[in-house]
């Protein structure tokens, strides 16, 4: 099975769970913050910088762990 294909109402549940987050990141005033998390992973992906991907990674589950831990 390829990454994000599924039966229906396996992508219904996966669509609500990341709309629950986003809300959440909203209401937190996390949005934009979590972005540059973003920007950053792809950034190291870009320069092929292992160790900047790692450490950006580890970052930023550490954030999205804490946030579903709520």
């Amino acid at each position: 099975m390829k990454l994000g294909l599924g039966p229906p109402q396996r992508l219904g549940v996966r669509r609500r769970s990341r709309l629950y987050g986003l809300t959440a990141l909203v209401e937190e005033g996390r949005l934009e913050a979590s972005a540059k998390e973003h920007l950053e992973i792809l950034d190291a992906l870009l320069s092929r910088d292992e160790e900047a991907v790692r450490a950006a990674m580890t970052r930023h589950l550490g954030h999205i762990r804490s946030l579903w831990a709520q």
